[in-house]
């Protein structure tokens, strides 16, 4: 899409009409934050051309990810010579030959009360699996048992007449599971243990620093993480996010 003689290119999920998207698009340019592209929901790489360079982007969970050449070339396929974009960061390919990289997001502080983040996660959560089952031409009722198992931090499958997609729940239950007093002086120590925990189930197929959970997009991650700790460790998040799924 020409977006104010940019032109931006999303490859993957993304469940925003296209009226709105085409505002974000327009809005990210206007500011020139390219970044905020990556950060609109959905799991998708990001390509803008701009009249100088190109920024590429990966998402936040290391689904989507970019391999970056000595060269400055991005690919979606790793090679012999490329190194992995680090998730939730973009890179601005400069037609000169030079390559910045910077981050385009960050967890949120733990501050929101479980009644404002479980809704809203709830919510997240099935416009992202929705996202998903809308390739695949999916009913509602799959949604409903997709995010039902997902809740329940169980691997699900979504099916349709289109094809089918597994989603994995590796790493999921640690956004929801209370925090040992250790860990918590860490910097983002619940999205760091739900790596851990994902890169540990995924084995080889994973490092330590990729979360790669199909199912939870930027969006669902911010909710969770912006909760705070302790309605986490009393049963509040998840109570909440059932609640507004069984709504």
């Amino acid at each position: 899409m020409d977006v104010g003689g940019f032109r931006v290119v999303l490859l993957g999920v993304c469940p925003l009409s296209q009226r709105t998207l085409t505002e974000q698009m327009n809005r990210a340019v206007r500011h020139y934050d390219l970044g905020a592209l990556p950060r609109l929901p959905g799991s998708f790489l990001t390509f803008v051309r701009t009249p100088y360079s190109t920024y590429a982007a990966g998402d936040v969970t290391g689904v989507q990810r970019l391999h970056l050449s000595p060269a400055g070339v991005a690919d979606s396929r790793p090679g012999q010579t490329t190194t992995p974009l680090a998730e939730a960061t973009g890179a601005h390919l400069h037609d000169d030959g030079a390559i910045r990289v910077e981050p385009y997001w960050s967890p949120p502080l733990p501050q929101v009360p479980a009644t404002l983040t479980g809704p809203l996660l709830g919510m997240r959560l099935r416009m992202a699996v929705a996202a998903r089952a809308d390739l695949l031409g999916a009913s509602e009722a799959v949604v409903d048992e997709a995010v039902a198992a997902l809740l329940r931090d169980r691997p699900t499958t979504l099916s349709g007449p289109r094809g089918r997609i597994e989603l994995a729940s590796a790493g999921f239950d640690a956004l929801f599971r209370a925090l040992p007093a250790a860990t918590t002086r860490r910097s983002s120590p619940r999205l760091c243990l739900a790596r851990a925990e994902a890169a540990r189930q995924a084995g080889a197929v994973c490092t330590a620093s990729c979360l790669r959970l199909p199912m939870l997009d930027a969006h669902v991650v911010a909710a969770a993480l912006s909760t705070r700790e302790r309605d986490i460790r009393r049963g509040r998040l998840q109570e909440q996010v059932q609640r507004a799924h069984r709504a």
